[in-house]
């Protein structure tokens, strides 16, 4: 028996990508935005790759602002007429107005950020334990969204996102106090999760080509991001969990193959390479077909590690000098050294690629 998903802002990126998986998964899943039209064009691509042949019931549409309490509450409304209950609840609806000093902002893009990413947050975690509470058989579990700045630290140029994203750990941590009090614990679960550096147009919008070029390190894409966290988050049990995508072994694998990762999204311009991990992967075919159709012929052959390491320029040895450092950087960090921070890291690998020029 599938599970009954909600997810908010869930007609592009990460929540289009995450409603994906729990539909592939044989999950029924509410599709939540403020746009009808995005709904229908997303409901019909999930429909058609649903396990029970595109069963329209596993798959429903509610347009909503979350903002708005009155249409949170007809959201809830839906829900239970629908399904009768909730499973997971996953606040992933988000507004940032780009990268820009907070005295650039005019007051309606911080009401937006304000009132998606916290208000938002706010209301449907409230109406999503009123629902669990009152549904009958199994509890369910909330997830809320952090991003930069949700660990704490400093977000130059989006102090107003960071805000709303740091207030999501504190929201969790009192929130579980509260539903411990009133003897909901065991029946509602809240968590919250961290993404990471998902390749999304909140992350690159007003980015710079050598931020582009570091993205290619340490981001991925949508659907591997949500591939990733949705078996977690269907495994997950109890409440106040954390869920990270990016942890410290992941970022250390990323930079100590970053030389491999040069190009993986953007080229040296910091213009789009690949729409997608599909397409990337499909090309990737194409190449090693054409290198194995001309190995047969004896056109090509592999050097051995002599002869390419004598290829290598001199860039490409500070480069993996350059990871080397970064990846004990990463280690350092459970020493009890100050924290590493997705900024603090992206700030150094543009540094590097800067220094290195081109590949």
């Amino acid at each position: 028996m599938g599970l009954t998903v909600v997810v908010t802002g869930a007609t592009r990126g990460l929540g289009k990508a995450l409603a994906r998986a729990f539909v592939a998964r044989g999950d029924r899943v509410v599709l939540v935005a403020r746009s009808q039209h995005a709904l229908a064009q997303v409901a019909a691509e999930l429909r058609a790759i649903a396990p029970r042949g595109g069963d329209a019931g596993q798959i429903a549409t509610v347009r909503c602002d979350v903002s708005s309490p009155g249409e949170v509450s007809r959201l809830a409304a839906e829900v239970r007429a629908r399904f009768g209950r909730v499973d997971m609840w996953l606040n992933n609806a988000a507004y940032n107005p780009g990268n820009k000093p907070l005295l650039e902002c005019t007051a309606a893009e911080l009401e937006g950020v304000a009132g998606t990413n916290l208000l938002g947050a706010m209301l449907c975690t409230k109406t999503a334990v009123e629902v669990i509470r009152d549904q009958e058989g199994a509890g369910g579990h909330i997830f809320n969204f952090t991003g930069r700045g949700g660990d704490g630290t400093s977000s130059p140029g989006t102090a107003a996102y960071g805000a709303t994203k740091a207030g999501m750990m504190q929201f969790k941590r009192s929130l579980v106090a509260e539903l411990d009090a009133e003897g909901l614990s065991e029946r509602v679960g809240l968590h919250t999760i961290s993404p990471g550096m998902v390749l999304t147009d909140l992350l690159l919008r007003d980015t710079t080509p050598a931020m582009r070029q570091a993205f290619n390190v340490i981001c991925e894409q949508p659907e591997t991001v949500a591939e990733a966290l949705v078996p977690r988050m269907r495994a997950t049990r109890g409440t106040g969990k954390h869920l990270a995508f990016l942890t410290g072994p992941r970022i250390a694998r990323a930079v100590l193959g970053a030389w491999a990762r040069r190009g993986r999204w953007f080229d040296e311009e910091g213009q789009r390479v690949y729409r997608n991990e599909a397409e990337r992967l499909k090309q990737w075919e194409r190449t090693s077909a054409r290198k194995l159709r001309r190995a047969a012929s004896g056109d090509w052959r592999p050097r051995g590690l002599d002869a390419a390491a004598d290829a290598l320029p001199v860039s490409a040895w500070a480069w993996l000098y350059g990871t080397s450092a970064a990846a004990c950087f990463v280690a350092l960090q459970y020493d009890g050294a100050p924290p590493l921070t997705t900024a603090s890291l992206i700030h150094s690998l543009s540094q590097m690629i800067d220094q290195l020029g081109p590949a």
